[in-house]
């Protein structure tokens, strides 16, 4: 069957392996349960090619991602779907929106820091890309709570100094909310691979002590509004 056709894998769920990998994975528990740490497991160790098969499976799935932000509006990524950053763009459709709930003082701020904060370096990790986490810890991690106390992606609060006026203001625009998407598998980039977060997940079914492993993932293009699977508010995305 088509993978657009199917629902999409969640990397942090061992559903996500084929029946045929988690037999192979049987005859490796004695080593599963004397290791704490996965990445020994997979890489050059008894999982290598159960890693690599199964990398190949995800691959050619979709893959369940989880952006987070704050919703301007309801429905409104249900109808727009996700664009990679344009800091520009963004900043520019920022100020046309919401320009007139700043002061002139404001504004001004707002434009020095933008300017002086996205230098090259800053620009390349950012422009033309989509990021999301790939599991639900990820999304509740304090690394991402950012995303939700401010209006604006990185494009628009992160130069900002948290005790400034206009930051005040960009927690108060729109409602903190998880946009799960479907993402292409065999076109998203991870610092972490897919493969290995998932046998993680198996390894620390398996053995409680297991180091945690978890991943974030870029595309490289718009995520259309028919790949937006759900807008979840960030309040009960938590229960």
């Amino acid at each position: 069957m088509n993978a657009r056709l199917l629902p999409p894998v969640k990397i942090d769920d061992c559903v996500a392996i084929p029946q045929e990998l988690v037999e192979q994975l049987a005859a490796h528990r004695q080593s599963v349960l004397a290791s704490v740490c996965t990445e020994t497991l997979v890489r050059g160790g008894p999982l290598t090619s159960i890693a690599h098969q199964l990398a190949q499976h995800l691959r050619s799935q979709r893959v369940l991602g989880y952006h987070c932000t704050r919703e301007p509006e309801p429905g409104y990524f249900r109808r727009r779907g996700l664009r990679p950053t344009n800091l520009r763009e963004h900043q520019d459709e920022f100020l046309q929106t919401f320009g007139h709930r700043f002061t002139s003082e404001e504004v001004d701020y707002m434009r020095q820091q933008w300017h002086a904060y996205f230098d090259a370096a800053q620009k390349n990790g950012r422009e033309g890309r989509v990021w999301t986490c790939l599991t639900r810890a990820s999304v509740l991690s304090s690394g991402v709570e950012p995303f939700f106390a401010a209006y604006g992606g990185e494009a628009i609060h992160m130069p900002l100094a948290d005790d400034s006026s206009a930051k005040a203001k960009l927690a108060t625009l729109g409602q903190p909310v998880v946009v799960e998407v479907a993402l292409p598998g065999d076109e998203i980039q991870t610092y972490c691979e897919m493969a290995w977060c998932t046998l993680n997940y198996f390894h620390r079914t398996v053995n409680p002590r297991a180091y945690p492993m978890e991943s974030e993932a870029c595309f490289k293009g718009t995520v259309q509004p028919s790949d937006v699977l759900a807008v979840v508010p960030l309040s009960e995305f938590r229960c």
